[in-house]
């Protein structure tokens, strides 16, 4: 794989080290003695730090197979050779300098779905292939700098990627209940989305794990804590768990958890008139929602 130009520019700049970027500063010929031990040799002096940077990224970069998923070996050591401990150890506060250039680089190397990981604390970094999906939705991929991988032991982990215009709703089953799920899916299709509910889907024997594959592949979920239902709180768990955007609704804010309070819950009555709010009131959060990403 080649880099694309705005990446090249960057990390062209990491290599320089200018202030506030939190890379170590080099001077023109510590940048010449860089990319020397990696055998390139660099244009002659009298031009600028960053272009030289600039200039010999662009010639390793161009070596890189189009057809690879990893960069060259050159590039692949080159960024790796950026996040070398020893370069941080006279900084003022080394480790949390080191943290925060960590983090400037994967902010980058996520669109190419590359990242820089550490097997421990002050060990070598390593530049790896990032073999996942992201599925959640509360906060974007890109500011995502630290992720964690996980294999559930109740859950199988769907194969399926994620829907972009699915809205999960996690509610009571009971009949008194059909009412509010008709305002729900009224405002979903407000907001341009179409909306599951686990009842309705049948893919798996165990109806726990379709509520978790429905869950997985939603953009939003929709919870409502009315009677205090444990399968919905539980399912709030796992919802909050997978980093997605979760909207709560309830018809008493006495049936909200205390640990859950602190986020905005849209309240409804359960007759005409409420409901009817709840459609619009709903409808225009969830629309706001979409517009974030």
């Amino acid at each position: 794989m080649r880099f694309r130009p705005a990446t090249i520019n960057l990390v062209a700049k990491f290599v320089c080290g200018d202030t506030p970027l939190p890379f170590p500063y080099r001077t023109a010929a510590e940048i010449q003695n860089f990319f020397r031990g990696f055998g390139h040799k660099c244009p002659q002096e009298g031009q600028s730090r960053n272009l030289t940077a600039q200039q010999m990224l662009i010639s390793i970069n161009l070596a890189s197979s189009i057809e690879s998923d990893m960069p060259s070996p050159d590039m692949t050591a080159i960024i790796e050779e950026l996040m070398n401990s020893v370069y941080f150890e006279e900084s003022r506060d080394a480790k949390a300098m080191y943290r925060e250039a960590l983090d400037k680089l994967n902010g980058i190397l996520i669109q190419d779905l590359l990242v820089m990981t550490q097997s421990h604390l002050g060990g070598s970094a390593k530049l790896q292939k990032l073999n996942s999906s992201y599925i959640s939705s509360a906060q974007p991929e890109l500011e995502a700098f630290r992720k964690i991988t996980f294999c559930p032991s109740v859950f199988k982990v769907p194969t399926k990627d994620a829907v972009q215009d699915l809205a999960a709703v996690m509610m009571p089953f009971a009949a008194h209940f059909s009412p509010v799920y008709a305002s729900i899916r009224g405002a979903c299709q407000w907001a341009s989305l179409r909306c599951e509910r686990a009842d309705e889907i049948w893919n798996s024997s165990a109806v726990i794990q379709d509520i978790f594959e429905l869950i997985f592949i939603s953009r939003i979920v929709i919870v409502d804590f009315s009677e205090r239902n444990p399968n919905v709180m539980y399912e709030t768990g796992i919802a909050h768990t997978l980093g997605k955007h979760v909207v709560p609704i309830t018809q008493s804010m006495d049936d909200v958890p205390f640990d859950l309070k602190q986020h905005r819950v849209l309240k409804y009555l359960p007759n005409k008139e409420g409901l009817a709010r709840l459609r619009e009131e709903l409808s225009r959060r969830l629309i706001t929602i979409c517009k974030e990403f």
